[in-house]
Order: C-alpha cells, then sequence, then structure tokens
C-alpha cells in the first residue's frame, strides 16, 4: 500500500505525462476505475455532480462511459467553467446526448437519484467550500442520510483536505474511488468519519524514480503491538517483504495462538463473531480499518469495521484487520476450528 502527499500526487502525473501519457487518456482511465469499482450501476438512476476542474472532468468521462454500456447518466454542473480535458470530455458527453443540468438554474432533484457521483472537488482543494457547493455538499448529505442515496466520491470526497483529512464540511461517502495512489489525508483527521469503504483505481500514474515508497506502517503497527517481542523479527520481515507478505498472513493466523502477546487478548474462541460483546465491540467501533489477507479480491484494501469482520467470517483464508487501537486476527478454517482474536493496543 503506497500513500503520498498531494504535492507528490501532483508530481506524479505531471511526470507519467511528461513521459508520454496523454492527460485525456489518464483522465478516462480514472473514470473506467471508478466505473469499474462499483457493480450497482444497472437499473439505478445515476447524477453525477461535476465541478470545473479535472475532478469534474473525471465525472464526464464517467458520464460519458456509463452511457457506452448503455447506462443513461445525469450530469449537474455546480460550475459553467471547464479545464481543458473536462470539456473534452463534455463535449463527447453532448454528442452522445447526455442530460446535462446546472445546478440552481435547472429544475432538477438529488434527491430523485438512486447514486449520486460526487467530482467537484480534487485533491488540490484546500479551505472552507463555498456556495453553490457547499449547498450541494449539504444537499448530498441529506439525501443520503434522509433517502438512502448511494454516494460514491471520485479520488477524494469533496470538502476534505487531501494531507491531514480534515474538513469544515464535506460529502460523506458509500464508497471513495482513490485514483492513483492513495492520498496521507484519507487516514487522517475526520477521512473515518467522511470514508465509507475505500479503494483504488491503478491508472498507470508514475512516481519519479527514486521516489516510489511502500507505507508498511500499518503492517509494523501490528507487529510492534501485538506479537511478542522474540517472535516479531520474522514475522515483519515476512509482512514487509511483498513475496513473502501472504505467506507470512497465513502462516502467522495458523499460529497465532503461539505468537499472540497474551496481554493484548481480549476475546478469543471460534464463536467469536457470534457473542453478544463483540456485537457490542463492533457498534462502539464504526470506522475505516486496514485489510490484510491473501484472498486478492481485498488485499491492501480499508473497509469499515463490519464489512471487514463480515468479508472475514465468509472467506476461507485468513484474515488481519486493523483499527485505530485494535486488531481482529481470524485464521483458516481447519478441521480442529478456526481461531479467531480480538486484541487491544490498550
Amino acid at each position: 500500500m503506497i500513500s503520498i502527499s498531494v504535492a507528490e500526487m501532483r508530481a506524479a502525473d505531471q511526470y507519467t505525462i511528461a513521459k508520454g501519457t496523454p492527460s485525456k487518456e489518464l483522465m478516462r482511465r480514472a473514470a473506467q476505475g471508478v466505473f469499474d469499482s462499483f457493480g450497482g450501476w444497472a437499473e439505478k438512476k445515476t447524477i453525477i455532480i461535476c465541478g470545473s476542474g479535472n475532478n469534474g472532468g473525471d465525472g464526464y468521462a464517467l458520464a460519458s462511459i456509463m452511457k457506452d454500456h448503455g447506462l443513461d447518466p445525469v450530469l449537474l454542473r455546480v460550475s459553467e467553467k471547464f479545464s481543458e480535458d473536462g470539456r473534452f470530455y463534455f463535449e463527447e458527453c453532448m454528442n452522445k446526448c447526455v442530460a446535462s443540468f446546472v445546478y440552481g438554474t435547472d429544475p432538477v432533484s438529488i434527491a430523485d437519484y438512486d447514486i449520486i457521483v460526487d467530482c467537484m472537488l480534487g485533491t488540490g482543494f484546500a479551505g472552507v467550500p463555498r456556495d453553490p457547493i457547499a449547498s450541494a455538499i449539504k444537499e448530498i448529505n441529506r439525501c443520503r442520510e434522509e433517502h438512502g442515496a448511494f454516494v460514491i466520491s471520485v479520488d477524494i470526497n469533496s470538502g476534505m483536505n487531501g494531507d491531514t483529512g480534515e474538513a469544515e464540511i464535506a460529502v460523506a461517502s458509500d464508497l471513495t474511488v482513490s485514483i492513483g495512489y492513495f492520498k496521507n489525508g484519507f487516514f487522517r483527521g475526520k477521512a473515518s468519519e467522511l470514508i465509507g469503504s475505500l479503494v483504488n483505481a491503478d491508472i498507470g500514474i508514475e512516481l519519479e524514480k527514486g521516489e516510489e515508497k511502500t507505507d508498511y506502517s500499518n503492517e509494523r503497527r501490528f507487529v510492534q503491538s501485538f506479537i511478542r517481542k522474540n517472535r516479531r523479527d520474522r514475522l515483519l520481515h515476512e509482512l514487509t517483504t511483498p513475496e513473502k507478505r501472504y505467506d507470512g498472513v497465513s502462516r502467522f493466523c495458523h499460529q497465532a495462538k503461539e505468537l499472540l502477546e497474551p496481554s493484548r487478548i481480549i476475546m478469543e474462541g471460534e464463536d467469536l463473531d457470534r457473542r453478544p460483546e463483540f456485537e457490542r465491540f463492533l457498534r462502539q467501533h464504526d470506522e475505516i480499518c486496514f485489510v490484510l489477507a491473501p484472498d486478492l479480491c481485498i488485499e491492501d484494501q480499508f473497509l469499515p469495521l463490519r464489512d471487514a469482520v463480515q468479508r472475514a467470517v465468509i472467506s476461507l483464508d485468513a484474515f488481519i484487520i486493523m483499527g485505530s487501537t485494535f486488531a481482529i486476527v481470524f485464521g483458516e478454517p481447519m478441521k480442529g476450528g478456526r481461531g479467531k482474536y480480538l486484541l487491544s493496543e490498550k
């Protein structure tokens, strides 16, 4: 998992474009990544709310892709301005007869839609959103809370700072699709309150040579916090070595009882996920968690705690779920049962 700053992301964009990948192609890939990250488009009314910059351009490109798949999205613009690449995809949408409206001017209600795609403000935004974007953010959040609309934020939740995760007012999403690399702010500040599920769409952005770095901070914290001192070195080596990490997860979860620091175990047993006290714990810790598992469908993903546990329960693989002050370990199902542990740093 790589997490970078907004400045590093901007530099990586420029570097990739300078090496020969057109910016319009990167925008198309971003939109395709968003489309592929969600499987519930069919038979749902979708509105894509676009700002004036390249984040809005991602929304126009997404609408074009959806139209090619026989879907009928609606565009809602919070600005009459366009970036150069954004205008290209907006005109493509117009050629494909995608409906387009202007927020606050045309008679269109966000509440009428099942899916709301947030493409207003990108990672370069800092500060407090102003109207009409501030009003649109409030309306999106109200539709999510009161009408059950599913909200997807593209690259970042509009209004949230990409470096700090802080926000005075921001879109609350059910799914945020990061573009290129995770941003540092996704794991700081108010991000856990604003982001439901978090995935990353790899669109071929290259970091400058010597800049690429893999962030193993979650793995290091897990080992330092929960593993017996005399067993840490080998496990840490395995979890931070790409070709060994998932075999390491499986081995660890199989031997968890021997490797875990006993004082950190606050609950254990094969029936862990069925206990009332575990259910209470889940309700009290509603946050986004880091998931490490050999299951290639969800490796290195960030999911709400309850979603992560549900996946762990049905999976045939080992699971490590890392929260802010706790961890949950599910071993592989074995003939003699399945080891399950709830751990606390406190």
